[in-house]
């Protein structure tokens, strides 16, 4: 098996597991396919409501630790670095899908035909 020795950037789909750990600043997560990530935040780490193009930034209106909670399903933007053994993966940018936990903005009526508009 090839160790990685470079970093890259990647988008991870999929709910949230564990809310952010004060320790360590992480949050876990889990892919539509089963695979668990863990995702650190920090200082830079920004989060907002998805919308649609034509729509300005929605701000999701809270702290970001209050917002990753077991359940929600999230867009997590960032970096993965090579580490000894594996990887880590810093979040850089958490999309998410609605203004509550267990929301999914897209399904509101008229959401897919302003998309198309946009």
């Amino acid at each position: 098996m090839n160790e990685m020795h470079f970093t890259f950037s990647d988008t991870i789909a999929g709910y949230v597991t564990r809310g952010v750990d004060e320790g360590d600043r992480t949050f876990l997560m889990r892919t539509s396919d089963g695979r668990d990530f863990a995702a650190e935040v920090t200082d830079a780490t920004y989060a907002e409501v998805i919308r649609n193009p034509d729509e300005p930034f929605q701000d999701p209106g809270a702290p970001l630790a209050g917002l990753l909670v077991p359940g929600r399903f999230v867009f997590a933007y960032g970096v993965f670095y090579p580490e000894a053994g594996g990887t880590s993966f810093q979040a850089k940018h958490v999309v998410l899908v609605g203004g509550a936990a267990h929301e999914w903005r897209f399904e509101s009526p008229g959401w897919w035909i302003d998309q198309v508009r946009g």
